[in-house]
């Protein structure tokens, strides 16, 4: 059940990159705009203001965010399937990159975007980024446990 739940959740969030790489460029302005305003106006409830920027960085975030997931997602799926970590991790480097350079090829025939190989570049950190932080959580996860292990097992010596 976790293993079909982590694929769908992989297809969800790679439909919805793709979905976003075909908006025009108004659309993606203009959606990039609302959650700018939303985040500023959180931000001057808690005192602080980002009335300086406008709202291309959110645009960025997005990619990244969106690239972290997915290489998250990737990760627990081949993770699920009990792969060897150095098999299921060039699997989903090359997922990830072939994600990013597909995205940035829609965009060619959206009206009004470009691409661009820095965007590429930048998709590819989000997905390393996710990558290295579900790693890093898998380990403490894995210590965590070996630690409980070995704390039960020496509770009655």
């Amino acid at each position: 059940m976790r293993k079909i739940l982590c694929i769908l959740l992989v297809f969800a969030v790679t439909f919805m990159i793709f979905h976003y790489s075909s908006e025009t460029l108004a659309v993606s302005t203009q959606t990039s705009q609302i959650v700018f305003n939303e985040l500023n106006e959180m931000a001057q409830a808690m005192g602080w203001s980002f009335d300086f920027l406008d709202g291309s960085p959110i645009r960025k975030d997005a990619h990244f965010t969106e690239y972290f997931l997915q290489g998250i997602l990737l990760c627990a799926v081949f993770s699920i399937c009990s792969l060897k970590r150095r098999t299921y991790l060039g699997y989903v480097l090359f997922f990830c990159l072939f994600t990013a350079v597909c995205d940035e090829y829609l965009q060619l025939f959206s009206p009004g975007r470009t691409s661009e190989v820095a965007d590429v570049l930048l998709d590819f950190k989000g997905s390393v980024s996710g990558i290295l932080s579900f790693l890093l959580l898998q380990y403490i996860w894995q210590r965590w446990q070996c630690r409980r292990r070995y704390q039960r097992r020496n509770r009655w010596q």
